[in-house]
């Protein structure tokens, strides 16, 4: 009788199935199970996930060839103000300065 072929047409129960399989090179050793010789797809989408998550908040820093735009965009994500009056001082006593700072006068926000 014709037993059923798996799913690359070799029967399943020949020794050339059940021998184990050698984790492809592109896949990191902690996204391989050698219990089952296959690839961890919940840990690799997880991380995958962790990655563009960490990437999106990223700040890119302008190149060379960067226009205006690129330029503008790196310092509104650093908070640098548009214009310099746009810049507060504030005057007074900082809890946190330590001796050999800069006089009160030169802190900005």
């Amino acid at each position: 009788m014709n037993e059923p072929l798996g799913p690359l047409g070799v029967d399943p129960a020949s020794p050339a199935e059940t021998a184990a399989v050698e984790r492809p090179a592109d896949i990191p050793e902690k996204f391989w199970d050698t219990a089952t010789n296959s690839v961890r797809v919940d840990d690799l989408a997880k991380s995958y996930r962790e990655l563009e998550r960490h990437l999106g908040g990223s700040v890119k820093i302008p190149g060379a060839s960067a226009d205006e735009a690129d330029i503008a965009k790196f310092r509104q994500a650093l908070g640098v103000p548009e214009t310099a009056d746009a810049y507060e001082l504030q005057l007074g006593v900082n809890p946190g300065a330590k001796r050999g700072q800069l006089p009160v006068e030169y802190w900005a926000t």
